[in-house]
């Protein structure tokens, strides 16, 4: 390996995503930081924000941010400048909202104690709960991928769903 790109952080990242050529850095209770990444031996801070609660996760999808922030559940932020991110709205989750993704205009969190939760993110400004499993009682992270969703349940083990119809994944 190769000496990597020191990217200086206000606090200690606690999980990153890339997207879009940004490099987004939850930093629990110190919020958000977005990075520009298009060129990576110089990756140039867009943004910091303060979110209320802690910042677990974040994801990125065209111009817009969902992240979730523990009790404060999901935030959405519009990117359209990424110097200036905006909350355009939020959804209150049952438990503690850990970690987010998106896919299909739709949001997956993983809600600690509230379990799996679909948002329905079609109009962002006006997201709402669509659904939840509280089978997965404390659900720690989620991924995406080969057309399923795999859920980190914690004492529950691995869930797998099926996210073709999110209103019952």
């Amino acid at each position: 390996p190769v000496a990597g790109t020191p990217v200086p952080t206000t606090a200690p990242a606690r999980n990153l995503r890339v997207s879009g050529g940004y490099l987004f850095a939850a930093e629990s209770a110190s919020g958000l930081e977005c990075f520009d990444v298009g060129t990576p031996s110089a990756p140039v801070l867009q943004f910091q924000i303060a979110l209320p609660h802690n910042v677990y996760d974040a994801w990125y999808s065209a111009d817009t941010a969902y992240v979730a922030t523990g009790w404060s559940g999901l935030r959405i932020l519009d990117m359209t400048d990424p110097a200036d991110p905006e909350e355009i709205s939020s959804v209150d989750t049952p438990g503690d909202a850990w970690a987010v993704a998106f896919t299909g205009g739709v949001s997956y969190v993983a809600d600690y104690q509230g379990g799996l939760v679909t948002v329905d993110c079609s109009d962002t400004i006006g997201a709402v709960e669509t659904w939840s499993d509280p089978a997965v009682a404390d659900g720690r992270d989620l991924v995406i991928a080969d057309g399923l969703m795999f859920v980190a349940g914690g004492t529950a083990g691995l869930q797998i769903y099926d996210p073709a119809d999110p209103s019952a994944p």
